[in-house]
């Protein structure tokens, strides 16, 4: 934000009686000098505070460490854009401020509905009025409100409903929902991929239960990769780190059942079948919030419970692989799947990004029916260890 934006925020704080002022997340706190001239008492509050900074280090995202009705003003600059939790968030702020207190947002909101979300949240826990000012150097928004007795919580989780989260990151939708041009797309793609297989492809009238087998670990395999990808970027940024370390852990689990396999160890489908549902279950409990700012060490073992279930089901796709008829069909179909599943994770868009483990769930017990579905002789050695690396 330039200096427009500040000079607007300080000709809003300059229109009444200074008072007590929290700032966050403070960041430099590039109006804090001109605020205390104002004859304001700032309190800057951070997660990350930069060396020399003075205030309070705290979440602006979980309960903040004040009383109630403790501020006159609460000041946050381009920062609810970037919050999981911008319910709660505004929630919190009318808690510390007194009655008739203030809030002063500024947010990078360019779109009509962008904006009319962060209204309507503000009208909610504010029970009054709304005024909106264009910052006059970009594209930012301020959004002021005065806190009244009269807040309405389910006003506030109705506006929520579509507001960003962890769980549904995608700040720059108006609602939950796959856009239509990205089903028109999908849509293209997969009857475009029909043609191209039907006519230079796999023999789609040759095709087996067990091939659908290794079709649906394709599938489920791409989903995971996805879900931790968007899991692990909570902790690690959303950078090329997160995909690096992504890639990295996920190669490591293939290389490491790889080697289960070689050294001969005996293992069933029934096993490697009650590992992999279970690792999902694990994988679908775990909270990124348990280990932010715990160091490295419980970052990795985050990384590898996320990720555990492309253990067990590479264990499932080395015996099946070993055992399909042509190896050619059965990687073909593998990779097919996995573009299948590379499209269903736009289903996130409307259910959440935790619901890509239920769907991979879905697909890996799709691989499990399939492979029973193959034949008797398939049934038979599901509940049997594995001999052909013996």
């Amino acid at each position: 934000m330039g200096r427009g934006a500040n000079d607007q925020v300080l000709r809003m704080l300059a229109e009444e009686a200074p008072g007590r002022l929290l700032d966050l997340p403070a960041g430099e706190a590039p109006v804090r000098a001109e605020a205390e001239r104002l004859g304001y008492r700032v309190v800057a509050v951070d997660l990350f505070p930069r060396s020399g900074f003075r205030g309070v280090r705290a979440d602006a995202c979980a309960p903040l460490p004040f009383r109630s009705a403790s501020f006159d003003v609460v000041l946050s600059m381009e920062g609810i854009e970037h919050f999981e939790d911008q319910a709660g968030f505004v929630r919190e702020c009318a808690r510390v401020l007194r009655p008739g207190g203030r809030i002063v947002l500024t947010a990078a909101t360019f779109r009509e509905w962008f904006r009319e979300r962060f209204v309507r949240m503000l009208e909610a826990v504010c029970a009054s009025d709304v005024q909106t000012r264009e910052v006059p150097d970009g594209s930012w928004v301020s959004y002021d409100c005065r806190v009244s007795d009269r807040s309405n919580p389910s006003a506030l989780e109705a506006a929520a409903h579509s507001v960003p989260t962890d769980d549904w990151p995608f700040l720059y939708l108006p609602k939950r929902g796959i856009p239509q041009a990205y089903l028109f797309v999908v849509i293209l793609l997969a009857f475009g991929s029909v043609v191209v297989v039907r006519r230079h492809g796999l023999p789609m009238r040759g095709l087996t239960a067990f091939d659908g087998h290794l079709f649906f670990l394709g599938a489920a395999f791409l989903l995971m990769e996805v879900y931790a990808i968007n899991r692990l970027a909570l902790l690690f940024g959303t950078t090329w780190i997160v995909s690096a370390v992504t890639i990295m852990v996920v190669l490591t689990l293939i290389v490491a059942a790889n080697f289960t396999v070689l050294i001969g160890a005996r293992f069933s489908y029934a096993i490697a079948y009650a590992g992999l549902f279970g690792s999902l279950l694990l994988s679908y409990s775990l909270n990124p919030e348990a280990v932010i700012g715990r160091g490295i060490g419980p970052l990795v073992i985050f990384s590898i419970g996320v990720l555990l279930p492309v253990y067990f089901a590479a264990l499932v796709f080395a015996r099946s692989f070993a055992s399909s008829a042509v190896a050619s069909v059965g990687i073909g179909v593998n990779m097919l799947g996995a573009v299948v599943g590379g499209w269903a994770e736009y289903s996130s868009m409307a259910f959440g990004i935790r619901s890509l483990v239920l769907l991979a769930t879905a697909f890996y017990i799709g691989s499990l029916i399939s492979l029973v579905w193959a034949g008797t002789s398939a049934e038979v050695r599901i509940l049997q260890p594995s001999t052909s690396n013996r």
